[in-house]
């Protein structure tokens, strides 16, 4: 607790009052943040739950043709296919900045793709899985960038709900506290000089 004696001046009192006034503006400002961010991460989990939802059936289907493949294909031919093709999909990873939040934009860059195998190294459904993977790809990247930046979302959500509780609970009461204290002091200073005066003045009567 500081030196009220020493400290409790109208510069001081100016002082704390404009700290006050920063703190408060500072407070709003972080509630309207907090309100965007929650805004924008629930409108990235609506849309995350979404396409998770419409890719969950195409998934399955590709799931069930795979367990067919695995059943009537040669999967041992299949794994060496597999081992000497080379295909590299192209996935360039990105982002975007958003009220202080590095929010995920990766991008997926559809090419041809090229066959396993001929004809005779393998049948068509190992073509047909690939071909729906493919096709799933830019889906994909798109739940994965929702769903990266509702966690990042709510990280920084968090950083700024503690932020608000810090100003809310500690810095302003403190601040209008020691505002409490020198205006009370610098009154009482004023009482004593106003006794002081009267004071004098009536022995000088």
């Amino acid at each position: 607790m500081p030196d009220l004696q020493r400290h409790a001046t109208k510069a001081e009192l100016v002082r704390i009052r404009q700290e006050l006034m920063l703190a408060q503006e500072g407070l709003s400002l972080l509630e309207r943040k907090r309100d965007s961010l929650m805004n924008q991460a629930l409108e990235e989990l609506r849309q995350a739950r979404e396409l998770r939802q419409q890719l969950t059936e195409r998934w399955k289907q590709l799931a069930d043709l795979w367990k067919d493949t695995y059943k009537h294909d040669d999967v041992p031919q299949l794994r060496r296919l597999a081992q000497g093709h080379v295909f590299s999909p192209t996935v360039q990873e990105g982002g975007r900045g958003w009220m202080s939040v590095n929010l995920a934009a990766h991008t997926y860059e559809r090419v041809t793709l090229p066959f396993l195998g001929a004809v005779m190294d393998c049948g068509l459904r190992p073509e047909q899985v690939r071909g729906m993977l493919h096709a799933l790809m830019p889906e994909l990247i798109e739940l994965l960038n929702r769903e990266s930046n509702v966690r990042r979302l709510t990280r920084t959500l968090r950083q700024c709900q503690r932020q608000v509780n810090a100003l809310e609970d500690i810095v302003i009461p403190e601040l209008r506290q020691a505002r409490r204290r020198i205006e009370q002091r610098l009154e009482e200073r004023e009482r004593e000089s106003l006794f002081q005066i009267k004071r004098l003045k009536g022995r000088l009567a």
